[in-house]
């Protein structure tokens, strides 16, 4: 979890320097840069923070039910509520991003990736005794 220091800012110190981070992020033109960027402002556990948020949004506007989304980034129920909130009560700059993956093949590999963490956990064997067993005790 993040550490914020007591001591507040006045309104216009953050937002000069809000500024200055969006202004640095824009100029950011290769995803090598952007990397190496975020590797230097962020520690690795505020990286998987902000992978995991994106990764809530993504699944949830796929449709994917909160159990799926739990289990599949480790995160819990109300985390993902949260993130809907957010995303309901504005979700433009997630709009933004989500109209610029369509045009890339990140959709398809995103979706590849939660598949291959979804499905041995939540599909029924094809065979044998139990199969739906899993299923069942989940709802």
């Amino acid at each position: 979890m993040p550490h914020i220091s007591k001591n507040k800012l006045d309104n216009k110190t953050f937002f000069k320097i809000n500024e200055q981070l969006f202004k640095a992020v824009k100029y950011l033109r290769r995803e090598e840069e952007a990397a190496q960027f975020l590797s230097d402002l962020f520690t690795k556990t505020e990286r998987l923070m902000f992978a995991k948020r994106l990764a809530i949004v993504v699944m949830l506007e796929a449709g994917y039910p909160f159990r799926v989304i739990s289990e599949a980034l480790k995160v819990s129920e109300s985390t993902i509520s949260a993130m809907r909130d957010r995303f309901d009560r504005g979700g433009n700059g997630y709009r933004l991003v989500f109209a610029k993956f369509k045009r890339e093949e990140f959709w398809q590999e995103f979706f590849k990736a939660v598949d291959s963490i979804i499905s041995p956990k939540f599909m029924p064997l094809i065979t044998g005794r139990g199969r739906w067993r899993k299923i069942i005790s989940m709802r």
